[in-house]
């Protein structure tokens, strides 16, 4: 019996030193990232704390610490994936559904594929850049940049068709529930609003399932299914500035 136990015991506390090994390593990875965007991009400089608490059309938002922002991003962080003009980093490639071959991004469609080429400036050509974000179902997130255009591009694999083209990059998705956020703030100067769009992509449609315009907008933001909510950056203009801080917008309206 008492072999038995000492058995038991064992089994349990590689389990749990796997476990933690594990969790370390995710953690660990999730940090680099953090770091990254920490000194490569900009988007987390010059944050505050503010205290931000709203609402609109039922989705409630608030402003939140840093700590607990960092602690969401940790669950997620493998699902983030940053384009820009200087930053090609997590992009999403799998073999039966996209992959990359050098400058040539292939997508695999219900008839073949469809190829996208990123192409150098030079004095016959503007650059052009492709990156492939996600897929949802039968539709793939490609987000372009075409010199100083900048949209993503929403191709339905089944009928081989780009069926929408949202003219900015703030696009972001919860794979689980089929959705995207769209934050459109090309337009976002004092005075303006910015529009923002919760688009439904199931069984081969294209569904806006709510529409709203806000004083503020966001450049960053990642979906967590562990709570039913949306982590984002909060931005809006005050004298000529852009202020920010760590927010959390509240899904339960639409993510059933």
């Amino acid at each position: 019996m008492k072999v038995i136990y000492i058995v038991l015991f064992t089994v349990v506390a590689c389990i749990s030193s796997c476990k933690n090994e594990s969790e370390d390593y995710t953690d660990a990875k999730a940090m680099k990232l953090w770091q990254y965007l920490n000194d490569s991009t900009y988007i987390l400089s010059g944050l505050k704390e503010l205290e931000i608490h709203d609402s609109i059309l039922g989705f409630n938002y608030y402003s939140i610490s840093k700590e607990s922002f960092l602690e969401a991003f940790k669950r997620n962080y493998s699902a983030i994936r940053l384009f820009d003009k200087k930053t090609n980093l997590n992009e999403y490639l799998e073999s039966d559904l996209a992959i990359r071959k050098g400058n040539t991004l292939r997508i695999t469609t219900k008839n073949g594929f469809k190829d996208f080429k990123n192409i150098k400036e030079d004095s016959s050509n503007r650059e052009k850049k492709f990156f492939h974000y996600n897929v949802i179902g039968n539709y793939h997130l490609i987000k372009k940049f075409h010199f100083e255009d900048a949209m993503t591009l929403i191709l339905n694999a089944k009928t081989e068709n780009i069926e929408l083209i949202l003219p900015t990059l703030n696009v972001f998705n919860s794979n689980e529930d089929s959705l995207l956020y769209v934050s459109d703030s090309r337009e976002t100067v004092i005075g303006n609003k910015t529009i923002n769009h919760f688009i439904r992509l199931d069984n081969n449609r294209l569904d806006t399932i709510a529409s709203f315009a806000t004083n503020w907008f966001t450049n960053f933001a990642f979906f967590d299914k562990s709570n039913k909510s949306m982590y984002f950056i909060y931005e809006f203009y005050d004298q000529n500035e852009i202020n920010s801080c760590f927010a959390k917008m509240e899904m339960h309206s639409v993510i059933k």
